[in-house]
């Protein structure tokens, strides 16, 4: 799954590109930098990656801007969904963190 988006943050226009993990992006997570304070927050991209090896409906997705890995979500297909919504064909968004060195720029918004 590769797609680009063109989005507005804070008054620029940028191309963000959402990649779903694979092995090639490794060493880009491993130099992802969450801190202990934003961990108490959300989930690691480790931890997801390794749910997403082991079951089909949970995706890890890594948003670049200009080749630089900067956020980080998974989307979870699987039963979990039925809690929020009746729709089939619906997504739970999970574990959405920002890499701490480019925190407030809009990329949460």
């Amino acid at each position: 799954m590769m797609r680009a988006y063109t989005i507005i943050l804070q008054e620029r226009v940028t191309f963000l590109k959402l990649k779903e993990y694979r092995s090639t992006y490794h060493q880009d997570v491993r130099d992802y930098v969450q801190t202990e304070e934003l961990l108490r927050y959300t989930g690691t991209p480790q931890d997801n990656i390794a749910i997403s090896a082991t079951t089909p409906t949970h995706h890890s997705i890594l948003v670049y801007e200009k080749n630089q890995l900067v956020c980080f979500f998974a989307l979870d297909e699987g039963a979990l969904k039925l809690q929020y919504s009746s729709e089939p064909s619906a997504f739970v968004l999970r574990s959405f963190s920002t890499d701490a060195r480019y925190l407030r720029r809009g990329y949460g918004k």
